[in-house]
């Protein structure tokens, strides 16, 4: 099966949260490998709105599915392994520019104005 992008989709930027949030949406077709190992300065909370996740945070593995919150600290070693899945992802301040940054960015849209 060949390796499938994943598709950005940006629900809130931070400039409609006073420079507070960002929310992205985030979809992983099925072959995607999904991101590395990583940790964030910034805490970051997945919400599944689709599919399954195992998300490896610092050394516990946990699986969620639809309507399932998982929060990871920044700091924190995480990395969600998709299945295919379509999640959101709420970031906070320290986190803008870090997204901003994001190559995917540049190509994602906006779902609400």
């Amino acid at each position: 099966m060949p390796n499938e992008s994943p598709q950005f989709n940006v629900l809130l930027r931070s400039e409609q949260s006073n420079g507070e949030v960002a929310t992205i949406e985030i979809v992983l077709p099925a072959g995607s490998a999904g991101p590395p190992l990583h940790h964030h300065d910034f805490d970051e909370a997945f919400y599944v709105l689709d599919g399954e996740l195992t998300f490896q945070l610092g050394e516990e593995l946990a699986t969620a599915g639809p309507g399932t919150l998982t929060f990871a600290p920044r700091g924190l070693w995480r990395r969600p392994k998709p299945a295919p899945a379509r999640w959101s992802s709420c970031r906070g301040r320290a986190a803008i520019s870090a997204f901003r940054a994001m190559s995917c960015c540049s190509t994602a849209r906006s779902l609400r104005t």
